[in-house]
C-alpha cells in the first residue's frame, strides 16, 4: 500500500477545504498552521508541492515513535551526525553505527540510549527522525 492510498481520505479532505497539505507527527495537517521543521515535504531540492506527490507514491511505512529521551538525544546529535542504523557488531551483540556530517563512521552501544524500533542495517537520516512523533506529544 502506498501513502496516498492509506491516507487517500486525508488528502481528499485537504481538497475539499482547499488547503495545502503538510505532514507533521504522522499526520496531514494544514501547511499554513504547522511548523515547516516539523514537516516532510519540506526538502531542499523540491518544492512542498513536488515532495507531496512523491511522498504519495511511496510505500507506506508505520511510523516510529520516539520517547522523549530518544528526541533530545538526537536533538544533541542533529549538528554533527547525518545518519544512522542499527546494526550487528559481528560478535553477537548489537550497536548503532552513524555518520558524522563530515563522513566518518563511528559506533554506540546501547547501555547509552536504545532504538529498538529501527530496523536493522537501515540508515536513518537524522533530520527525518527528528520528525518524528513523540510519545505523549499530540500537538502541531
Amino acid at each position: 500500500m502506498i501513502n496516498g492510498e492509506k491516507y487517500k481520505n486525508e488528502i481528499l479532505k485537504s481538497v475539499e477545504l482547499n488547503f495545502n497539505p503538510a505532514f507533521v507527527k504522522g499526520k496531514i495537517v494544514e501547511c499554513s498552521e504547522s511548523n515547516c521543521t516539523f514537516c516532510i515535504f519540506r526538502e531542499t531540492d523540491l518544492t512542498c508541492y513536488a515532495s507531496f506527490i512523491k511522498w504519495m507514491y511511496k510505500e507506506y511505512k508505520e511510523p516510529i515513535v520516539l520517547t522523549k529521551k530518544q528526541k533530545y538525544f538526537l536533538l544533541a546529535l542533529e549538528d554533527h551526525v547525518e545518519r544512522i542504523k542499527r546494526e550487528d557488531d559481528f560478535d553477537g551483540n548489537f550497536r548503532y553505527t552513524y555518520q558524522t556530517k563530515n563522513g566518518t563512521i563511528k559506533y554506540f552501544y546501547p547501555d547509552l540510549i536504545s532504538f529498538d524500533k529501527l530496523k536493522w542495517n537501515e540508515w536513518y537520516e537524522i533530520e527525518e527522525m527528528l520528525r518524528w512523533p513523540v510519545e505523549g506529544e499530540n500537538e502541531v
